[in-house]
């Protein structure tokens, strides 16, 4: 599992949003919580590349890919 998303103690309904979209595109995501009460959402390695290309065609619901 990778950390995909870090969403600071506040930010819990943006956290939810992204876990419902990634769960209805068919991905696995795992929910949790970090340091300070962040919510972290993982998936599994082989999901990542699915991810990136949906932040790629669609950055305004999954936001920007990482720079690599």
């Amino acid at each position: 599992m990778e950390t995909v998303y870090t969403f600071p103690n506040g930010f819990s309904e943006q956290a939810t949003g992204i876990y419902a979209h990634l769960k209805y595109c068919g991905l696995n995501p795992h929910w949790r919580f970090g340091e300070d009460n962040a919510v972290k959402i993982d998936l599994p390695a082989g999901e990542i590349p699915c991810l990136r290309m949906m932040q790629h065609n669609n950055q305004a619901r999954f936001g920007h890919a990482p720079e690599e």
